[in-house]
């Protein structure tokens, strides 16, 4: 609609019910709603709910209004080219190499895959107090001066008494999130700056922008009981803000903003990068409930440069004698530190010498089963966020559990691959819910004869 040459005929600051707009030859209701000084502006509404503005002289401004979901978290345009960081669908299974489910109190909870509903079914019993946790592996990274926007989905969100609910982008000591509690919907913040978490629960009622209880301008009710798609987009920088939203028959809805610029002594939060979490609670009250967690996704707005730092981690001048013929000796193990857990770690670059000439396979795995007693012993590497090992022997063989890349070779003594296209994706190194870090590990096994030594090392990207 060419808003430019529209003319308003307005009367007096009375005249609040509704108003002609005229553009040529067609003719539009619309609804005002007076500001306290409403000689500088009257907020107004299209038919389809489209924000329209006035000036002191009754004109329609023309520029557009960056408080509606055609701009980003910076008041940028949004474009058609975001950048998926993650995408998570159970059209297949419950996603359990990027998805980790667990008891973190008592236990009598499920989590069932559900094949047609594409879905995962987190249920809580009737016998006493249970917590049912659904968490992707992976923490997701923020860039700054980027709008980072979520979007996750669910059902059967609405909760009885003693009954609570959440779909989070969560850390334990900062997390955005929906909460259903006892009957009350709410959105969340936590914030942690100091020593000790703050928190902010906004509830239903009390939302900034709309209630979506049919009492504000969207005229829309949320029905929790039904399908939902909460949607939040943050600006970090360490003080901007963030916004919340719905997304009802595609219309997105935002319902509250927490503002921190100018309005704040310090950072609003230490870390903008989390996992996604879903969760039911019963809290002690002996009430059976169920929620479904559905699709997630993670999404940088206008791409994501790769300003990752390159390390590079080797046994050095240690070889390691080789098991038996077609058993894979781990050579070198990474993982992430207790503090770093945050992190992206990708493999970039793998190389392997060989001490001999013959047929090998080498393999990297994702938390492979480790034969006999464990030798394992984690070293800090200095300006990194990984540990090491190389202490892992040929007892310590490797078996199957997933494997990342691979690759078979005839050795003339040595030999070098560059990998980055088979191993950079999604499944990296993550965490578990109560913080176990998985494990990458290259192993070597030479399929035609026994024994021979064996060097080396990988190169990895990491970025927090």
């Amino acid at each position: 609609m060419a808003v430019a040459n529209w003319e308003l005929a307005l009367k007096d600051k009375n005249y609040v019910s509704s108003l002609l707009l005229e553009n040529e030859d067609t003719w539009k209701t619309v609804r005002a709603e007076w500001t306290a000084d409403w000689v500088q502006k009257v907020n107004l509404y299209d038919a389809d709910w489209h924000s329209l503005l006035i000036d002191a002289d009754w004109h329609l401004i023309t520029h557009l209004d960056p408080d509606n979901a055609s701009f980003d978290a910076f008041a940028r345009l949004r474009v058609s080219n975001p950048k998926t960081i993650l995408d998570f669908k159970q059209n297949r299974d419950n996603e359990p190499l990027f998805f980790d489910e667990a008891e973190t109190s008592w236990t009598w909870t499920t989590a069932t895959y559900q094949t047609n509903k594409a879905s995962t079914r987190l249920a809580v019993s009737a016998t006493t107090a249970w917590t049912l946790v659904r968490q992707s592996k992976q923490w997701w990274q923020y860039q700054p001066w980027k709008s980072q926007l979520i979007f996750i989905t669910f059902a059967n969100s609405e909760s009885v008494s003693w009954i609570t609910k959440m779909a989070w982008y969560y850390w334990d000591n900062w997390w955005f999130y929906h909460k259903h509690e006892d009957w009350v919907a709410n959105v969340w913040i936590r914030t942690y700056n100091t020593w000790s978490a703050v928190d902010t629960d906004i509830a239903q009622a009390n939302w900034n922008q709309d209630t979506m209880d049919w009492n504000w301008a969207s005229w829309i009710t949320l029905d929790f009981s039904q399908t939902q798609i909460f949607v939040v987009d943050y600006e970090w920088l360490w003080v901007w803000r963030v916004r919340m939203w719905w997304v009802v028959d595609w219309i997105p809805i935002y319902c509250h903003y927490f503002l921190h610029t100018n309005s704040t002594t310090e950072v609003y939060m230490s870390n903008p990068n989390a996992p996604i979490r879903y969760e039911i609670q019963n809290d002690w009250t002996w009430a059976a409930d169920t929620f479904d967690a559905i699709c997630s996704s993670v999404i940088s707005e206008g791409w994501q440069e790769q300003t990752s730092l390159s390390s590079y981690h080797s046994r050095n001048w240690t070889p390691i004698t080789l098991a038996n013929q077609d058993l894979y000796t781990p050579i070198l193990s990474l993982r992430l530190k207790a503090s770093a857990k945050c992190t992206k770690v990708t493999p970039q670059d793998i190389s392997v010498f060989l001490t001999s000439a013959d047929n090998y396979e080498w393999r990297l795995y994702l938390n492979p089963t480790i034969a006999w007693s464990d030798a394992v012993s984690w070293s800090d590497v200095t300006n990194s966020a990984l540990q090491v090992d190389t202490t892992r022997d040929n007892t310590n063989t490797c078996t199957w559990w997933f494997i990342l890349t691979w690759w078979y070779w005839s050795s003339s003594n040595q030999f070098r691959v560059e990998s980055h296209w088979d191993v950079a994706s999604f499944l990296t190194l993550w965490t578990q819910i109560d913080w176990t870090p998985d494990e990458l590990v290259l192993a070597i096994a030479n399929i035609d004869w026994n024994a021979w030594t064996a060097y080396g090392w990988i190169t990895v990207t990491e970025y927090c």
